[in-house]
């Protein structure tokens, strides 16, 4: 990006609260919170009967919604959180929302439908992009505006870099950035039991499904300042690649391309981060790619504070990226000095990316 891309607002809701100051201050304070989720029981053989797995879900706002209509739940309690904490513009600008990519539902399709998947997996892809259909309708008629919705791997980052182009070229003088995902929804959640992968008291190494939205206002720093905004942060160098390597691949990670994308994105801004935030979620292969990763970068960043955003929201799929930048932005303003973040995440499809957050100086506190 080669205008500098500035953070003038931000909209939360998580299964910790709605609102960014809320969601991000509990994680900040270690705490989580976790339900029963009925849909799916896993064998207690302690207790001889099987139990709800546990998961993080933002109740009340999603109980009973499913697919695009959970997720638009999600979406309008951050956009509602986005409208109270930000300036008015007249209008929303560029909008760029971060789908799931549907890594799961296809990985879920191969393990239950090994003869038929050339039937299955059509199908499946079809019923998933109809059920999302609702979430890019009803963000766009809420805010009155055209949104270029993307389900690729590592979207966060690609339209970070996309938003930034925009604003560099002035085809939008502000971009609204959202990224939203429920691993709770249930195609997801199922084929995350039917694969094993969950956390359940005889599989203690799984991850705890949980759901979240953000949106960013995105404004160049010289746009920003002329009308007065308040600056919450900058991003930089965004950096998105890959191995070969997904969750379910037989090849174990290496650390190889996450290593890559911090050499990357920390080069290319010239600057040494305070604190990185990561992706680790309790998944054996994110705790592979995250330790051999280390293992590759500079002794200084590795020896960082780290934050892992799955310890407080469980894991968010598409959406963790964009919790990371929040929970990046929230720590920056509450210290108030200049120490930057880096942004790291291990996608479960194959992708790794980066993205550097850096102090604005003059957002305050939420």
């Amino acid at each position: 990006m080669s205008v500098e891309t500035v953070v003038t607002g931000l909209g939360m809701a998580s299964s910790l609260g709605w609102s960014a100051a809320a969601s991000c201050s509990a994680a900040r304070a270690g705490i989580s919170r976790t339900v029963a989720c009925e849909d799916v029981m896993m064998m207690d053989n302690a207790a001889g009967e099987a139990v709800p797995i546990a998961v993080h879900a933002a109740s009340p706002i999603t109980d009973g919604f499913e697919g695009g209509a959970r997720l638009f739940r999600l979406a309008g309690a951050a956009l509602d959180d986005l409208d109270r904490t930000s300036d008015q513009l007249p209008d929303p600008g560029a909008v760029l929302l971060v789908c799931p990519d549907g890594y799961w539902e296809e990985q879920g399709a191969r393990a239950e439908w090994t003869d038929l998947l050339d039937d299955v997996l059509p199908a499946v892809e079809a019923q998933r992009r109809d059920r999302l259909a609702p979430l890019t309708q009803r963000v766009a008629a809420r805010l009155g505006s055209e949104v270029d919705a993307t389900f690729e791997p590592g979207g966060f980052f690609r339209a970070t870099e996309r938003a930034g182009t925009w604003l560099s070229s002035r085809a939008a003088t502000h971009c609204l950035l959202g990224s939203v995902d429920s691993l709770i929804d249930s195609p997801t959640v199922h084929a995350l039991s039917l694969l094993g992968l969950l956390k359940s008291p005889e599989n203690p190494v799984g991850f705890v499904p949980g759901e979240l939205a953000v949106f960013l206002r995105l404004e160049s720093a010289s746009a920003a300042h002329a009308r007065g905004a308040t600056v919450l942060a900058s991003l930089h160098a965004p950096v998105v690649d890959g191995d070969g390597t997904h969750r379910l691949s037989e090849a174990p990670p290496q650390g190889e391309a996450l290593a890559r994308v911090a050499h990357e994105c920390m080069s290319r801004v010239g600057g040494e981060p305070g604190v990185v935030l990561g992706s680790i979620n309790g998944d054996p292969w994110r705790a592979l790619d995250w330790g051999y990763a280390t293992c590759r970068i500079d002794v200084r960043t590795r020896q960082l504070p780290q934050l892992h955003p799955a310890e407080a929201f469980g894991e968010v799929g598409a959406a963790a990226p964009a919790a990371a930048v929040a929970m990046a932005i929230h720590r920056l303003m509450r210290q108030g000095r200049a120490e930057d973040a880096l942004v790291l995440a291990s996608g479960d499809s194959g992708t790794r990316g980066a993205l550097y957050v850096r102090y604005a100086g003059d957002g305050g506190g939420p």
